[in-house]
């Protein structure tokens, strides 16, 4: 029986790629072997890679998707252990830099940065807005800026904003504040 690798762990995940690691079997440190390691979202074909090493990161994964990942140890003449298997799912990037960048009595505009790791993923990004006591005005738009309307003058609003894939998952929210401009009084 060829030893499986043991305790494969995802040590870290971002938007386009995770690393795992595992423990070198026992027994194998002067054994000529390697590891196969097989990565796949459903639907689509694994892409397997091999190692020397006992942890590699994942390239190229899509935001926001679940994978199966796979390793096995490998000896020189081919012959493979157990499969030891994991699944993650990557991170689904949040907007960056929300930014207040104008502000009138009843309207405001924001505008934010399109989070990396989106370019070949359809996605829009929602917003909520709303006062202390009142119930959050929610819009979308696919443009990384907004102009907020129907806001009330000398009003704190708070504001969120992130992104949402095709299949209704959210990133974490970025967040900010604004205050209206009192309104002018009549001359």
């Amino acid at each position: 029986m060829i030893p499986a690798p043991d305790q494969l762990t995802v040590d870290s995940v971002d938007t386009t790629s995770a690393a795992v690691s595992w423990s070198q079997p026992p027994g194998f440190d002067q054994t000529q072997h390697h590891y196969q390691i097989s990565y796949h979202c459903s639907g689509t074909e694994p892409h397997i890679t091999t190692t020397n090493l006992p942890s590699i990161t994942l390239p190229d994964l899509q935001c926001g998707t679940q994978y199966s990942v796979t390793v096995c140890t490998v000896l020189e003449n081919g012959k493979q252990s157990p499969l030891m298997s994991h699944t993650l799912i990557t991170v689904i990037p949040a907007p960056d830099q929300l930014t207040v960048n104008s502000v009138d009595t009843t309207s405001a505009a924001v505008s934010w940065s399109q989070p990396p790791g989106l370019d070949q993923t359809q996605h829009h990004y929602q917003i909520s807005y709303h006062c202390p006591g009142t119930e959050p005005h929610i819009t979308t738009t696919s443009s990384p800026s907004i102009t907020l309307s129907d806001l009330q003058g000398g009003t704190q609003y708070s504001v969120t904003v992130c992104t949402v894939l095709e299949n209704g998952k959210q990133s974490e929210l970025e967040s900010t504040t604004l205050t209206t401009s009192k309104e002018k009084p009549y001359s």
